[in-house]
């Protein structure tokens, strides 16, 4: 029995190793998306990585949406601001780019409760951006949207007492609207974290989202809060595993391998080899 021990922890040790390793990161387009006196959030690229959108703001409450569009062969950003909302929490665009999800969370007034609303808005054929419409009822408190290759949304729902809340999707219907949502995995989503903020690829079987809401008697076991990768196994999720970088509440996946995320006000990028995922395979 030792002797077999021994052996499947050696061919688990380079794993475990790459899996602990510490990747190096660096400020994402410093001076041209990442600006000094100036935080930024919610990033979100397209599949061909020419278009990201994010935010940028100094008051947590009041984020102004931004889109970033790829210059000069891809050597550069033309950055501008959105134009359909004046402030918003966060964002999110399809895939191709067509489409942008948001959440808003006004207060009507000086000391009421925010209001939570959640909205969608298609380019129009010129490129320009057409009108918002509101989302369904039971989506007016989902936010931290990702929408996947097929169109599904990927949502956040901090639900009330009693029910589940943390990764829920919603799929696409003909007439552009999205289906009633419907919980993702407890394995993802694992009672009682805040789970939030995912991060879908190309086939929908891995996953990375930010787990937090935890005391510290939780996190001994659940694990220390922080971004989570998760893998798909038939109709099954893992428990997934921690990433070694620092908490981050939004991160993204580049399609050339990066992973960017929110750290002290900027936008961060780390290797995706080196904190040991197969992204796409």
């Amino acid at each position: 029995m030792n002797k077999l021990i021994t052996t499947i922890f050696i061919l688990l040790f380079p794993t475990i190793l790459l899996a602990q390793s510490q990747a190096e990161i660096s400020v994402f387009e410093p001076s041209v998306i990442s600006l000094e006196g100036v935080s930024e959030g919610s990033p979100d690229i397209t599949a061909d990585g020419n278009t990201l959108v994010f935010t940028r703001y100094e008051s947590y409450g009041d984020k102004v949406p931004y889109i970033a569009e790829r210059i000069n062969s891809g050597s550069g950003w033309e950055v501008r601001q959105l134009t359909f909302t004046d402030t918003l929490y966060n964002l999110a665009i399809s895939p191709d780019g067509q489409r942008i999800v948001y959440k808003t969370r006004n207060r009507p007034s000086p000391g009421a409760d925010r209001v939570n609303n959640a909205f969608r808005v298609d380019r129009n054929p010129d490129g320009s951006w057409g009108e918002p419409v509101e989302m369904q009822p039971d989506l007016k408190d989902a936010g931290y949207f990702r929408i996947a290759n097929d169109g599904t949304l990927y949502l956040f729902i901090n639900a009330s007492e009693g029910t589940p809340r943390g990764i829920f999707t919603s799929e696409l219907n003909s007439d552009g609207s999205y289906s009633d949502p419907v919980w993702l995995s407890d394995a993802v989503s694992p009672y009682p974290s805040v789970t939030y903020s995912p991060i879908i690829n190309d086939d929908e079987t891995k996953i990375i989202v930010n787990r937090a809401g935890l005391s510290e008697e939780e996190e001994q076991k659940l694990g220390e809060r922080g971004l989570y990768i998760h893998q798909k196994y038939g109709f099954q999720w893992d428990t997934g595993r921690r990433l070694n970088l620092p908490y981050s509440w939004y991160a993204e996946v580049l399609p050339d391998g990066r992973l960017i995320f929110v750290e002290n006000g900027d936008l961060y990028e780390a290797s995706l080899e080196e904190l040991g995922i197969n992204w796409n395979e």
